[in-house]
């Protein structure tokens, strides 16, 4: 973002609690520009998605199906296959995730496989058409498409700027 100037606005993302759990937030990061324009800093704000004082805000079989969904971007998840892996009613997940992420399954999904994508091209060589493979995209074109929609950037781009 201090790059390309581009606003990030309530992305999804994976973080660490001190007891080395998993967590969700919404991180919105705003670029703080100079009197040129030019890009000099930024502001992050992230917003816990577990409801203040309460660790188990989301429900034990849901946070299940969502650690398969983030253990194994790969297999072919699909909101209804999340819904019966939390034992939900179709319906009732979709409402579940749009209250607790603010995101609708889709886009849960999306945000998964292309956390899981950006995390591979930071850390490995691998190939993007491996990467792609490995977070469940058909194929590194259609991976280089979300990614670029979601970021601005390629997938070769962002592994070049450093992640």
């Amino acid at each position: 973002m201090l790059k390309t100037g581009h606003p990030i606005l309530e992305r999804l993302e994976l973080h660490w609690y001190e007891s080395r759990k998993t967590g969700w937030c919404l991180t919105t990061k705003l670029p703080i520009r100079n009197a040129e324009g030019r890009v000099m800093g930024l502001v992050g704000i992230s917003h816990d998605l577990r409801a203040p004082g309460d660790s188990d805000a989301i429900p034990a079989r849901l946070a299940s199906a969502l650690e398969a969904l983030e253990a194994h971007p790969e297999d072919p998840h699909s909101p209804r296959s999340l819904a019966r892996q939390a034992g939900l009613p179709s319906v009732r997940f979709a409402r579940m995730i749009k209250r607790i992420f603010r995101i609708s399954p889709n886009q849960l999904i999306m945000q998964t496989r292309l956390t899981a994508a950006a995390q591979l091209l930071r850390e490995t060589e691998r190939s993007i058409a491996d990467i792609a493979h490995a977070t469940g995209f058909y194929d590194h074109s259609a991976m280089t498409r979300a990614f670029r929609s979601a970021t601005g950037m390629t997938p070769t781009q962002f592994r070049e700027a450093g992640g």
